[in-house]
């Protein structure tokens, strides 16, 4: 197994992207966007220092596991919510919101998610 890279370095860039940009994205490309957005994201959400998620891994899961995304948004919402505290940026949990939209129009939880990204970059 190969060594991980250390997660303990601070928080460096971001992952900003316009929301409108964002839903314009996915519905031009039939969602294929959205499947780049989950591997940045993931990629992204590696910097809190804790466990690290490989994005290749994450994005052929939620691509070929029924309902894997499902727990992909939670695990990601956790590690958005743990790297807003540590940037402090209050009240950024949106973990059931985007589990609640997933079930009524699954095009909101990236937009939902992305916008709590955006606040803490």
């Amino acid at each position: 197994m190969q060594n991980m890279p250390n997660n303990t370095a601070p928080m460096q860039g971001g992952y900003h992207v316009d929301i409108v940009k964002l839903i314009i994205l996915c519905v031009v490309t039939c969602g294929i966007y959205m499947y780049y957005w989950i591997y940045k994201v993931t990629e992204f959400t590696n910097q809190d220092g804790g466990e690290y998620r490989n994005p290749t891994n994450k994005l052929l899961l939620c691509l070929f596991v029924p309902f894997y995304y499902l727990y992909w948004i939670y695990v990601t919402c956790k590690k958005i919510e743990v790297m807003s505290n540590q940037r402090g940026v209050p009240g950024n949990d949106v973990t059931v919101l985007a589990i609640v939209l997933y079930l009524v129009i699954s095009l909101g939880v990236p937009a939902v998610m992305q916008s709590a990204i955006n606040k803490i970059c």
